[in-house]
């Protein structure tokens, strides 16, 4: 399966989150969730457009779509969860 620049880059930076809550012994909620692949996209300029075919895909589930709130479209962060890493 062969990803699009953005659709890596978004991978990339929810990997990341994933990656560095793992090397946390915190026992905050947010750190908990990101250590169990549950993470905020990155918002701003990645779309929904771009989580929706990374679920299609069967890379992500999208818990909670916040890309319509805000001033422009994306402006917040979704929560997502990485499926199978």
């Amino acid at each position: 399966m062969k990803l699009s620049k953005a659709q890596m880059k978004t991978m990339d930076f929810l990997k990341k989150q994933v990656d560095e809550a793992r090397k946390s012994n915190s026992n905050d909620k947010r750190i908990l969730d990101a250590q169990n692949g549950i993470v905020l996209s990155p918002g701003g300029n990645v779309t929904i457009r771009t989580l929706r075919k990374l679920e299609e895909l069967g890379l992500i589930e999208i818990l909670e779509d916040n890309s319509g709130i805000g001033t422009g479209v994306g402006a917040f962060p979704s929560v997502v969860k990485l499926l199978n890493y």
